[in-house]
């Protein structure tokens, strides 16, 4: 197995939804006061397990630039694959910065957090058609675009709140881990990366 930004792109985005959830998970079992869809996930990271919540955030951010250059890759050329590549990135770099300005931070947390809810809504929007046109990953494209579609409705309709947002990262996390699981796929079955 040649490793390839493909390769190694998707498969950081395997782990890091992968990796949000453990260190989520840690954090809430130190956290006993903490509701499931009743706080805001950012809660966690001013509580007790707020080291595993914060580092949770980071590593999955830091794990999102090279997934993001690997998607760019694989369903390259065109600007929709270049300009949801550039917005994944920027979405990591603010998921790192959710980790790093708490909400201790009041104002600057508030930016990351709206500028990662932002992006990540955006990434996903513009790399639907690329996913779904390229054949590879065209099943793939069909189920994460219907669940995103599912998410911003139902987002919508249960207004901005901590279950909504609960709702929106677990999606986020589920996109991310459908994506990385097909484009590693798609880079096993291939000799090399895709010109």
């Amino acid at each position: 197995m040649r490793w390839n930004i493909p390769f190694v792109g998707s498969l950081c985005g395997v782990l890091a939804p992968i990796i949000f959830l453990l260190f989520h998970l840690i954090a809430w079992s130190q956290s006993p006061w903490y509701e499931f869809g009743g706080h805001y996930l950012s809660d966690l990271g001013v509580g007790e397990g707020a080291w595993a919540f914060n580092t949770g955030a980071i590593v999955a951010g830091l794990l999102a630039i090279p997934f993001a250059l690997s998607i760019w890759y694989t369903l390259k050329p065109g600007w929709l694959p270049l300009a949801g590549g550039i917005t994944c990135a920027i979405g990591g770099i603010s998921l790192m910065g959710v980790g790093i300005f708490t909400e201790d931070y009041g104002e600057t947390h508030f930016a990351v957090s709206v500028l990662f809810f932002t992006t990540a809504a955006l990434f996903q929007i513009l790399l639907a058609w690329p996913l779904v046109r390229f054949p590879k990953t065209s099943k793939a494209g069909y189920i994460v675009t219907a669940l995103t579609i599912g998410t911003i409705i139902a987002a919508i309709i249960i207004g901005a709140n901590p279950l909504s947002e609960t709702i929106v990262v677990f999606e986020i996390l589920i996109w991310t881990f459908i994506v990385g699981i097909q484009i590693l796929i798609v880079t096993m079955k291939e000799e090399g990366p895709r010109n």
